[in-house]
């Protein structure tokens, strides 16, 4: 396994609570490997509110380095978490784990396609998140762009979405590009 394994079976944990996502963007602290988020409903033309944000790192098994990248992701979203194979989780000792708790980053352990929640996250408040928003909603556009029916539940976009651009190689670079111009 490797993370780029782990990334789908993450996109469809997000899609199943009605999260988009965006892949390789970047946030305050840097790049985060894949980002959900989810709007309030849209009433007219201005841009709606950020419901949520969701960042999650990949990891194969730097706990340390996870943490670190996971806990600065944090000023600029609702919860932050980690993902590492379930193999890598089931080793980890009592001290790392509490680690993950002292710095309010959620664990997540991924197995094949199941993603388990072992330590959830801390849910903030979004505050400077905010300022994100239109990044996210350009990503909400190129979403149902790529899949040219709009009328697809999340779950099924994010399916679709795969079989467009299994590596992501595209969307990295319109996040990239989205990033200097408007973040």
């Amino acid at each position: 396994m490797v993370e780029n394994d782990m990334r789908q079976a993450i996109i469809d944990w997000l899609a199943r609570d009605g999260k988009e996502t965006a892949h390789e963007c970047w946030v305050v602290a840097g790049y985060c490997d894949v980002i959900g988020f989810r709007f309030h409903p849209r009433i007219g033309r201005p841009i709606p509110a950020l419901d949520c944000v969701v960042a999650i790192e990949l990891k194969m098994s730097n706990a340390r380095g996870v943490i670190y990248q996971a806990k600065a992701n944090r000023r600029c979203v609702n919860a932050s978490y980690a993902a590492m194979p379930r193999a890598r989780c089931d080793k980890m000792r009592q001290r790392t784990a509490d680690a993950f708790r002292e710095n309010e980053v959620g664990l997540l352990a991924v197995d094949g396609d199941r993603v388990d929640v072992l330590i959830p996250a801390t849910w903030t408040d979004l505050g400077s998140g905010q300022w994100y928003k239109d990044k996210w909603w350009q990503w909400h556009l190129k979403n149902q762009k790529i899949n040219k029916n709009t009328c697809l539940l999340p779950v099924e976009r994010q399916r679709q979405q795969k079989n467009y651009d299994e590596s992501t190689e595209g969307m990295r670079g319109y996040c990239a590009d989205t990033a200097r111009v408007g973040g």
